[in-house]
């Protein structure tokens, strides 16, 4: 459990420090935001949900697309080198990392939607 939880501790650290992870969100936050504020000052906006729908789904796959990208280079370079061929519990030791880059990765998801939020109530009250 120890290991687990410097696992958790070092993805945390690397995942904020990554322009790639870190831009993607941000990128995400920026876009996301200002798609429904500009569909709740449009007249014709709030009955036109078809379209927010696609225009969201687009964006989410860019995203996606930035943490597929961000995700393969995280473990390419261990498995490039064959590090996990030496140590005796290379699966444990795997498995350890990938649930601590899930519980990372959910953290900071959460964060930044919450910043979404707040930041969507705040422009709203203006």
């Amino acid at each position: 459990m120890r290991r687990f939880w410097q696992l958790t501790r070092f993805f945390m650290k690397r995942m904020l420090l990554s322009k790639l992870y870190v831009g993607s969100m941000i990128f995400f936050l920026i876009t996301f935001t200002s798609r429904f504020v500009i569909r709740a000052n449009e007249a014709y906006g709030m009955s036109d949900y078809g379209n927010l729908l696609g225009e969201m789904f687009i964006i989410i796959q860019v995203l996606m697309l930035f943490h597929l990208v961000y995700f393969y280079k995280l473990f390419s370079d261990e498995l490039k080198y064959g590090v996990q061929s030496f140590f005796v519990d290379s699966y444990q030791i795997l498995l350890q990392k990938i649930s601590a880059i899930v519980v990372v990765h959910i953290t900071i998801q959460w964060l930044f939607f919450q910043g979404q939020f707040v930041l969507y109530v705040l422009l709203n009250r203006l």
